[in-house]
């Protein structure tokens, strides 16, 4: 598998994943939303750190 074809199926699993909540439950969608809406900069932007740390963890495991 080149690396380009392993990119683009990374990046249509994620698009997967991504679009699955909208899909599954919409409603609570919409109130996790509002909830962030609602959360301070520095919240999201410890979520988003965190979650960014996560996904580097996981390619790091996923890759040795």
């Amino acid at each position: 598998m080149s690396k380009w074809s392993l990119f683009f199926a990374a990046l249509g699993l994620a698009m997967f994943l991504e679009g699955l909540p909208y899909l599954v439950s919409p409603g609570a969608v919409r109130r996790y939303l509002e909830t962030l809406q609602r959360s301070g900069d520095l919240t999201l932007r410890l979520l988003g750190l965190a979650l960014i740390a996560a996904g580097l963890l996981v390619t790091y495991v996923a890759t040795r």
